[in-house]
């Protein structure tokens, strides 16, 4: 689960509690914590008035697509990786295993540069993923027949 609650919530300094501690606990100064995704009601009171603060914890992820791609010299040279991220941080990084063979600029646009294969490394929030990537002269033609 992301340990980031919205900002909303995240003020309290009063009476506080949660409707589900497994969820999301709240400490004496009323700071919030998540535990694990889900949803839970945290219950405040402020100056004699009540206050509810609905939360939500989701699981943090990063996905990619696509996990393989052969690239051309001549032809398809270059592909840009797409990513969906969940969590407190949504920086991407990426990072070329050879560099000889493809390059990935900070945007995921991944470009052929000689015959080979390499690997793109994805990150954020602390989760790899990679990219396996084989480059090619140029695409092959399948013959009918």
């Amino acid at each position: 689960a992301q340990n980031s609650i919205s900002p909303a919530c995240s003020a309290l300094n009063s009476a506080s509690a949660s409707s589900n501690p497994k969820i999301v606990k709240v400490n004496a100064a009323g700071k919030l914590t998540a535990v694990k995704s889900g949803k839970a009601v945290v219950k405040v009171t402020v100056n004699g008035k009540k206050f509810i603060c609905k939360v939500t914890v989701k699981k943090i992820s990063l996905k990619i697509k696509p996990v393989k791609r052969t690239l051309y010299l001549k032809g398809n040279k270059s592909i840009r990786l797409k990513t969906i991220v969940t969590g407190p941080y949504r920086k991407v990084r990426y990072k070329s295993s050879n560099k000889n063979i493809v390059k990935v600029n900070g945007k995921g646009k991944v470009t052929a540069v000689r015959k080979g294969k390499a690997k793109i490394t994805v990150t954020a929030n602390g989760i790899k993923k990679k990219c396996r990537i084989t480059v090619l002269s140029v695409k092959r033609k399948k013959h009918k027949g």
